[in-house]
C-alpha cells in the first residue's frame, strides 16, 4: 500500500522498543487526518532513513505486516521511502563496495544506483582511512544507464569510511548515510581472527574491546543457517580452523539470503555485536558474505566436564562435547533437561535445537556434542541434531555417528540439448545443494539450495544460468551436497 504522511517520530530513543542501528528501527508517519501508522526499516534491507527528521513529509510505498498484533509497514527498497513526493530528492539506492573485504593497499570501487525526476548533476564519494581527518572526493562516473561508481585508493589502515552525494538540478542534494559525514558507509581493511574478537574484553565487562567495530572475519560453518533456528534468519556459527578457547562466534545475518552448511569457509563484512551476553558478527548485508571454499574439516571438538560448560565463557559459540553423563531433571516433559557428568560440581542445561526429536528420561546416560550457547545469563548445551546424542547403553565407548550421505542416481538424457533430468536420493531431511558448474569451477545455476525431505527428487535442468541465459554448449558438472556428509559430482555435457 502507498501512505503518505509527516515523520512522527524516529529511530532510537524517540521510538519503542528499542533503539536499532542508525537510521533503522520503528518510524511514525501520520497522515492529514492525524492518523499515525508504524514504519518499521528492517536493517538488513539496506535501507538508509537517517535523513529523516520529525515532520518531514514523506511517501511510502510497502506491503502491511501484522507483528505480534500490531499493524506496520515494512519497506523492502529506498525507493519505497520518497520524501517530498511533489518534487523528490534524487534517490541513491543498491550501493555496493567492491570488494567487501579488501586486503591492505587494494583499492575499493563503490557503485550505486542513482536516479532523480529531473537531472542528476552530481554524484560524489567521499572518502577517508577510518577515523581520518578529513575526507577526499572522487566524482562518480554514470554507465549511461543510472549506475554510479567511483574507485577508492587502497590503505594501509585498519578501514576506510565513505558516503555518496547526489544532486539534481533543483539543487536538491541526497546524502547516504542521511547524516553524513557525522555518518557513514564503510569496509574493514585486512581479517581480525575469532580468537582477538572473543578474548580481548573491555576491562570489567566481558564484552569484546571490538564492540561496534566492522571488521573482516573468516571461519568454518561449525554450525549451518536453519540448525538453531528455523526462521528465516540466516543464523548460524564460524570457528576458527584450529579450534581452543575463544575459537567460535555466532553470525547474525538476518535476511536469510545465504545457505551455507557446516564445513564451508566464508568471509564476512560485518560489525561486532552483543545480545543478551553473547558476542555475534552482523554482516552489512546478505552480499557482504563470501563463500570461499567447502568441505573443509570441522575444528577439533573439545571434551569438558559439564562444570566447566556450565561456567566457562572461553568456548562461547564453540562446539563442545559432554563426556559420559547422566540426566539429573527434566524439562517440558524431556524436551529439555540437566545434564551432570561424573564428578562434576554441577549440571549444564542442555537445550536442544529444532532437529533433536530425543526426549530425555531421569537418570538417562548419553553422550552430547553441541555449541556451547552463554546467552540470556546462563550457559546452554545446544546439540544440532539427533547424531549429537549418543545413548550410553548403545555403545562401548565415546561414538563418532556416521550417517549415508545422498547420492545422484540417474541424469538423462546425457549428452543433453536443452534440457535433462537429473535424479537423486537424500536420506533423511536436510540441509541440501544442487549446482551446476562449468569445467572452471565458477558456479552457473543453483537447482536447490535448502532444506528438503527425505527419498528420490528430481530435478530439470534446461541449459541456462542464473540470470536465464543458455550457457554454450561443452562439459558441466552436477555437484551435490548433502549436510556436511556427503559430495557427489557427476558430468554432464551439452550439445547443440
Amino acid at each position: 500500500m502507498q501512505v503518505t504522511g509527516n515523520i512522527a517520530f524516529l529511530p532510537g530513543s524517540e521510538a519503542p522498543p528499542w533503539p536499532l542501528a542508525t537510521g533503522q528501527g520503528t518510524v511514525g508517519l501520520t497522515d492529514a487526518s492525524g492518523d499515525t501508522l508504524i514504519v518499521f526499516v528492517d536493517r538488513t534491507t539496506g535501507i538508509d532513513a537517517s535523513a529523516m527528521a520529525n515532520g518531514d513529509l514523506y511517501q511510502i510505498t510497502a506491503p502491511m505486516a501484522n507483528f505480534n498484533g500490531l499493524l506496520e509497514l515494512k519497506p523492502r527498497f529506498q525507493a519505497d521511502l520518497v520524501e517530498n513526493p511533489g518534487n523528490p530528492f534524487p534517490l541513491v539506492e543498491n550501493i555496493v563496495p567492491t570488494p567487501w573485504t579488501p586486503v591492505q593497499m587494494q583499492s575499493v570501487t563503490v557503485s550505486a544506483a542513482i536516479s532523480d525526476n529531473g537531472t542528476v548533476t552530481r554524484a560524489e564519494l567521499f572518502y577517508r582511512d577510518r577515523g581520518g581527518a578529513g575526507f577526499s572526493v572522487v566524482t562518480m562516473v554514470n554507465d549511461g544507464f543510472g549506475n554510479y561508481s567511483g574507485t577508492i585508493p587502497g590503505t594501509a589502515a585498519a578501514g576506510l569510511e565513505y558516503y555518496i552525494e547526489a544532486e539534481d538540478e533543483t539543487g536538491q542534494i541526497t546524502s547516504v548515510p542521511g547524516d553524513a559525514p557525522l555518518s557513514t558507509l564503510g569496509v574493514a581493511v585486512g581479517t581480525t581472527s575469532i580468537v582477538e574478537i572473543q578474548s580481548v574484553m573491555t576491562p570489567g565487562t566481558d564484552n569484546s574491546a571490538l564492540l561496534g567495530t566492522l571488521v573482516n572475519v573468516e571461519g568454518v560453518v561449525t554450525v549451518a543457517p536453519g540448525e538453531i533456528q528455523t526462521s528465516g534468519f540466516s543464523n548460524y556459527v564460524i570457528g576458527e580452523s584450529a579450534g581452543g578457547r575463544w575459537s567460535g562466534i555466532l553470525v547474525f545475518e538476518g535476511s536469510g539470503a545465504n545457505i551455507f552448511l557446516r564445513g564451508d569457509r566464508v568471509r564476512i563484512s560485518g560489525t561486532v555485536g552483543e545480545f543478551a551476553g553473547s558476542t555475534e558478527v552482523l554482516p552489512q548485508s546478505g552480499a557482504s558474505i563470501e563463500l570461499l571454499s567447502f568441505g573443509n574439516p570441522l575444528p577439533p571438538v573439545p571434551v569438558l566436564n559439564t562444570t566447566r560448560i556450565d561456567t566457562t565463557e572461553a568456548y562461547e559459540s564453540v562446539i563442545v562435547a559432554a563426556p559420559r553423563a547422566a540426566v539429573a531433571d527434566t524439562v517440558f516433559a524431556g524436551a529439555e533437561w540437566w545434564l551432570q557428568s561424573a564428578g562434576a560440581d554441577s549440571a549444564v542445561y542442555v537445550d536442544p535445537a529444532p532437529g533433536v526429536s530425543h526426549v530425555a528420561v531421569l537418570a538417562e546416560e548419553m553422550y552430547v556434542t553441541g555449541l556451547l550457547d552463554t546467552r540470556f545469563g546462563r550457559n546452554e548445551l545446544v546439540p544440532r541434531n539427533d547424531s549429537d546424542l549418543v545413548l550410553a547403553g548403545l555403545v562401548a565407548a565415546d561414538p563418532t555417528p556416521v550417517a549415508r550421505g545422498a547420492r545422484f542416481e540417474r541424469i538423462a538424457p546425457n549428452p543433453f540439448n536443452p534440457t535433462t533430468k537429473i535424479s537423486f536420493v537424500t536420506p533423511r531431511e536436510g540441509l541440501t545443494q544442487l549446482a551446476i558448474f562449468d569445467t572452471r569451477g565458477r558456479q552457473v545455476r543453483t537447482l536447490v539450495s535448502g532444506r528438503i525431505e527425505a527419498g528420490s527428487h528430481e530435478e530439470i535442468w534446461d541449459g541456462r544460468d542464473a540470470s536465464g541465459s543458455f550457457v554454450g554448449s561443452g562439459v558441466y558438472y552436477a555437484r551435490l551436497r548433502f549436510e556436511t556428509e556427503s559430495l557427489s559430482v557427476e558430468k554432464l555435457t551439452l550439445v547443440k
